[in-house]
């Protein structure tokens, strides 16, 4: 009879959880996708790598989100069987604490592999690649990033450019205004065709024009030298150096592991208290989703949500403490996770938890 009690339960709180997932996970995916447009209408990442970048982003956004829905999800479904009563004849079954605690512990250890994989292999991996296919897109320029008749500013350069025509096929621009400055001198350049171009060992990008006029200095203010050119090399941005400019969640937690640095233990801690905080929040869940018959609907969620900010924003200041040699690497991001383990035994003292169990046990 438990074991169906125990079934039931975990059918409620997946069901709520992966509702949950989905919702979070499309709200942080529709957000990535709308700054991806706007770099790509700024020239900053090529518009055919926006979907592959997305792609990998999705999997270290799944790794943080799957601790708060399974969190959210608990509480929406036990809240549920709390305001049907459906708890209280579980209960009358002879279902002590156990019946509630047992199955969603199993289920956090096995979402913990998972959240543990995630973070600690998957998404390293996922930023690796997209760090990859960024600085790929660099060494081989790609014109899909310019938008033709429109004026565009290159990324990490003072250049505005504008092209009227691209031929996607000969990999050229056609018609195109050029306006930078050079030792405090505007200078325009105007050309029928151009090429984007990247110089490996330099780590430059460059814009090739050909057939077109180049003017330095403003009319009426100082001389103006013009001069007519087949082949001009105008430089766009420097390119970062290989991926030395990578961040340090791209950096295999083999690494970080053999590390002794403070920023490289700060990012093992928070890829390690990923998996940690979901059981933690899973078993929270149990005493936050009970109601009294005159609290709100929402009483448990909203205190659950209250409770998770508090909680992720110390797991971040800590992180950002042991990072800068404020706090000690041990305990470290650890002592945050004493806070979960404090507000479940307080909520199950203030419950009476305790008591009937040494009622039980005499």
């Amino acid at each position: 009879m438990l074991r169906i009690l125990e079934r039931y339960l975990l059918r409620e709180v997946l069901s709520h959880a992966l509702a949950v997932t989905l919702v979070l996970w499309a709200i942080v995916i529709a957000n990535r996708f709308a700054r991806y447009l706007a770099q790509a209408a700024s020239g900053e990442v090529p518009s055919s790598l926006i979907f592959s970048l997305l792609g990998l982003k999705s999997i270290p956004y799944l790794a943080t989100i799957l601790p708060l829905a399974l969190f959210l999800g608990a509480i929406l479904g036990l809240g549920r069987l709390h305001r049907d009563h459906e708890i209280v004849v579980m209960q009358a079954t002879g279902g002590g604490p156990g019946l509630f605690y047992r199955p969603l512990f199993v289920l956090g250890l096995f979402m913990a592999m998972l959240t543990a994989f995630l973070s600690l292999q998957a998404a390293p991996s996922a930023a690796m690649s997209g760090y990859r296919l960024l600085l790929a897109a660099q060494r081989n320029p790609d014109i899909t990033a310019v938008v033709p008749g429109r004026f565009q500013e290159a990324p990490q350069g003072d250049i505005v450019f504008f092209a009227e025509r691209i031929r996607q096929q000969q990999r050229r621009l056609e018609n195109v205004f050029v306006r930078t400055e050079r030792q405090g001198r505007p200078v325009v350049v105007t050309a029928r065709r151009a090429r984007l171009r990247f110089d490996p060992e330099t780590g430059q990008r460059y814009l090739l024009l050909e057939d077109g006029w180049r003017i330095e200095g403003e009319p009426g203010r100082d001389e103006v030298l013009v001069s007519r050119f087949s082949t001009h090399g105008l430089r766009m941005a420097s390119g970062p150096p290989e991926l030395a400019r990578i961040k340090k969640d791209a950096l295999p937690t083999g690494i970080l592991l053999a590390s002794s640095r403070n920023d490289d233990r700060a990012e093992l801690q928070w890829r390690l208290s990923l998996p940690v905080a979901t059981l933690l929040l899973l078993l929270l869940a149990v005493p936050l989703a009970r109601s009294l018959p005159r609290e709100g609907r929402y009483a448990g969620l909203l205190s659950g949500i209250l409770f998770f900010i508090v909680y992720y924003n110390l797991l971040a200041t800590v992180q950002a403490w042991v990072e800068r040699g404020r706090f000690p690497a041990f305990p470290g991001l650890w002592i945050v996770h004493l806070l979960p383990l404090a507000v479940i035994l307080w909520l199950e003292y203030r419950h009476g938890t305790f008591r009937r169990l040494r009622e039980r046990g005499s």
